[in-house]
């Protein structure tokens, strides 16, 4: 540990130091150490504290227990059978894992000429787009897991005990941790990719959103959330998705100026034009 301190060290001393100067189009957006690894060590560090103080923190009953028509609906329609719903849960963590792959992959893979090989400027860039999108999720996960804990709602699995022997997690229900997280990667990856200028938009947001709608239904499958618990997630963490690269990482665009100088028809006046482009 002695002689990993300063290595500790200078790793972090690196990564506080500006980026060096790249061509234009290499500049994707803006990543501030100082900002962002404080936020996203907030933001995780909660959510985990939350997970590992469960068991503490959530009392004996539930403070939402009543359903609503369209939830029930919803939960009969697309629920799969007790057998299957461990099936279904599995399936959300993988899928859930695949966003950030596939995220990174539209960042690390492309270019303004289209899909290529990788180099060493556009890995550091998508190594910094993987820091902003873990930031995402960890703003997104903060607030999920707040609220969580507040409303203490009632999974729909309860209700059959199919999960079996009951536990402190059984009504943290409200709203959808997994959907939440996925629309915050999934919207924070694709607009980085737009950020970037990717030449394929269109494909990547709906890879993006087509992913993250899929942990959504898995968790309806899985009969660990209700249709509600997956709306709210995927409405909150779509908005964190856009709003931290958004507000923190836009990179300002300089603005440019360009004047013209013309004769009017017929006349010794001449007009002089200023345009603002932002």
């Amino acid at each position: 540990m002695k002689h990993a301190t300063p290595i500790l060290f200078l790793m972090i001393l690196l990564l506080s130091l500006p980026a060096p100067v790249r061509a234009a189009e290499e500049d994707w957006y803006d990543y501030s150490p100082q900002v962002s690894i404080p936020l996203t060590a907030f933001g995780l560090s909660v959510w985990i504290a939350g997970e590992l103080l469960k068991d503490n923190l959530v009392p004996d009953e539930a403070r939402w227990t009543a359903t609503n028509p369209v939830d029930d609906a919803v939960r009969d329609t697309f629920r799969w059978n007790s057998a299957h719903t461990k099936d279904a849960n599995m399936a959300s963590n993988i899928v859930l894992g695949s966003i950030p792959v596939a995220g990174l992959a539209s960042l690390l893979f492309s270019s303004a000429s289209g899909w290529s090989s990788p180099n060493a400027s556009r890995a550091r860039q998508a190594g910094y787009g993987g820091l902003i999108m873990l930031e995402s999720a960890s703003v997104a996960m903060l607030a999920n897991q707040v609220v969580k804990f507040l409303v203490l709602r009632k999974r729909p699995y309860t209700r059959d005990s199919s999960y079996g022997e009951m536990a402190a997690d059984d009504h943290l229900s409200f709203y959808s941790g997994h959907t939440t997280t996925a629309f915050a990667l999934a919207v924070s990856g694709a607009m980085l990719y737009d950020m970037k200028g990717g030449n394929h938009p269109g494909a990547v947001w709906t890879a993006a959103l087509v992913l993250a709608t899929g942990v959504g239904y898995l968790r309806i499958a899985a009969d660990k959330h209700y249709f509600s618990d997956v709306l709210v997630g995927a409405l909150l963490g779509a908005a964190a998705g856009y709003l931290v690269p958004k507000l923190l990482h836009q990179k300002d665009k300089e603005p440019t100026v360009n004047y013209s100088v013309m004769p009017l028809p017929s006349s010794d006046t001449w007009i002089f034009g200023v345009t603002f482009a932002l």
